[in-house]
């Protein structure tokens, strides 16, 4: 085993094993604490690995801007100390995805360590998670307490929840979708029967936790990757009959053995639909104060003092990664960031179908999930997500592409 990976195959797989920890230490996160002590071997990988990089040259580029335009806008800083804040972690951050992209350039399966990686980080949260719901016990870390009711009109029901070490049930389901297309693509390419069928249980227990934490975006991830991942499961030929036996099965066993602890989620999309006021609220005057700042943004770490107390939201949180990302850093960052994933496609699309699939499975996940956390470019695994995505989308990385297939995504 040790002969078919190296240290670069290691610190890709640790980077994304550590950010299980979550919140845990703070600001001082384990997975920016290696991320920050990996720095001086990303440089050793650069020197070493300059010719296999140019595919990533708009990326290099674009990211060295926008750090220079966040500290530009410290100029106008509500809250000085916050926005620096919020500048380090970007730097930081972005050193992580470079990280990511350097290791795999010198590991000898890039891609499979990626895939271990996240299965590996959420496969640690899932004792966690169980543990909530069947205590209603929760870290200290965790902004909501035991006990929580929410109400339907005149229904009230408790709420149980698994928040993990993630600080909030809204950022457990992000890092759960970021979670799903690697599970997905594993069971797709594994090339053991074991490792199949173990990435299938992990699904299952995902989908379960998904159902439970009664999240709809999160929900509408999970049916979305799912029927992407049926599609390209049938039309690779394999065990066609096996996959229609065990979907039937699930969902039996969903209908009639496991209906009734899915009953908050029933009642909340019954009572509430898709509809969100608190997000429709920030999305029309966060767009407000994105023209009010003659379209340059309004600054790295303002958003919760311009919207809440200069614009009145009673809930300033952005829950939107683009809105986030235009609001704060303005129009020019925001279609530089759009541009980012138009070149991981192309950069996909040269490979063939095999990473063609990868692109298509984490932009389904990432298009159906990315609105229900918030602040996301503070948190790691988002920047992680993306760093995995430009490697898998690269069949020079990715062992499982085939660029002689023509694309059939």
């Amino acid at each position: 085993m040790l002969k078919r990976i190296n240290v670069y195959d290691a610190l890709i797989f640790l980077l994304l094993l550590l950010m299980a920890a979550g919140g845990l230490g703070r600001g001082l996160q384990p997975a920016r604490v290696l991320a920050i002590c990996a720095f001086p071997i990303a440089i050793f990988a650069a020197f070493k690995s300059i010719k296999d990089l140019r595919d990533y040259a708009y990326e290099g580029l674009f990211l060295l801007v926008w750090i220079g335009w966040t500290v530009l806008s410290l100029r106008v800083a509500r809250d000085l100390t916050e926005s620096l804040k919020q500048c380090v972690y970007l730097v930081v951050h972005i050193t992580f995805f470079f990280e990511i992209i350097l290791f795999a350039s010198r590991a000898k399966r890039p891609v499979e360590s990626i895939l271990a990686g996240w299965i590996g980080m959420i496969m640690l949260t899932i004792p966690v998670a169980m543990f909530e719901f069947v205590t209603d016990i929760h870290l200290p870390i965790s902004v909501q307490e035991s006990g929580e009711v929410m109400n339907f009109g005149y229904t009230q029901m408790e709420r149980r929840f698994a928040s993990v070490t993630f600080g909030n049930l809204n950022a457990y389901n992000q890092v759960i979708c970021f979670c799903l297309p690697f599970v997905l693509y594993a069971v797709l390419y594994a090339r053991e029967q074991w490792k199949r069928l173990l990435s299938l249980a992990i699904w299952g227990i995902l989908a379960y936790i998904i159902l439970r934490n009664a999240s709809r975006g999160a929900m509408l991830c999970l049916l979305a990757s799912g029927m992407l991942f049926a599609y390209y499961y049938l039309r690779s030929g394999r065990h066609r009959i096996l996959m229609l036996v065990a979907a039937g099965v699930a969902a039996l066993v969903g209908i009639f053995v496991l209906a009734s602890q899915f009953e908050f989620l029933a009642e909340r999309l019954t009572a509430q639909g898709g509809h969100d006021s608190g997000r429709l609220e920030n999305i029309v005057v966060g767009l407000q104060a994105l023209g009010d700042s003659y379209l340059f943004g309004i600054g790295v770490g303002n958003y919760p003092i311009v919207m809440g107390k200069e614009y009145g939201i009673a809930i300033p949180a952005p829950h939107n990664l683009l809105l986030e990302v235009a609001v704060n850093y303005g129009v020019i960052i925001f279609a530089g960031f759009l541009l980012l994933f138009v070149h991981a496609f192309h950069i996909a699309r040269r490979g063939g179908r095999d990473t063609m699939r990868y692109f298509m499975l984490l932009i389904i996940c990432l298009g159906t999930s990315f609105f229900i956390d918030s602040g996301h470019l503070a948190k790691v695994h988002t920047w992680a997500f993306m760093a995995s995505l430009f490697v898998g989308c690269n069949a020079m990385f990715n062992s499982f592409a085939q660029s002689s297939i023509p694309v059939q995504a």
